[in-house]
């Protein structure tokens, strides 16, 4: 069983833990942490099972039992927050974009180097479906050959 932190659970914070709760067998989200936790936050996390919860994101960091981190907090904050989780020896899923200073992520890169931790960054129409039905159609043929692609796409849940 992997046991996993969520760090900032906003919207999309809130749709990672229903589909990690939902699609993930062997995974288990034990904590959620929030600066601005509220009571809304608190039932849902409790709908799904999730028994704990706090303010300060540093308590997953401490807890020996999380082995993975989804950062899904602000993104001015993705880079200090996963400094911090690299250090705790965390695995860590960083929604996009890791940080909008350059300077800033290669320093996450450089703190990965010195560490065994997995990184993965959001990249969030990697494997949805339409995505994968228009490269198919244009590898098959059953399409020419693209000049412009503009496509639109809708979370499940707008907003916070």
């Amino acid at each position: 069983m992997i046991n996993i932190g969520i760090i900032g659970v906003g919207r999309i914070g809130r749709v990672h833990g229903e589909n990690i709760s939902r699609y993930i067998r062997n995974a288990r989200i034990k904590t959620i942490a929030d600066p601005y936790l509220n009571d809304e936050q608190i039932i849902w996390a409790t709908r799904l099972g999730i028994q704990n919860w706090t303010k300060c994101y540093k308590d997953i960091l401490t807890d020996n039992e999380i082995h993975a981190v989804l950062i899904c907090s602000p993104t001015d904050t993705h880079c200090e927050i996963a400094i911090d989780c690299i250090h705790a020896g965390k695995h860590i899923f960083c929604e996009k974009p890791i940080d909008k200073n350059i300077i800033k992520i290669y320093n996450v890169i450089y703190e990965l180097e010195k560490y065994n931790v997995k990184f993965q960054v959001g990249f969030n129409r990697r494997f949805d479906h339409n995505f994968k039905a228009i490269k198919q159609a244009i590898q098959s043929h059953k399409i020419g050959q693209p000049h412009i692609l503009r496509i639109t796409s809708r979370d499940p849940y707008p907003p916070t």
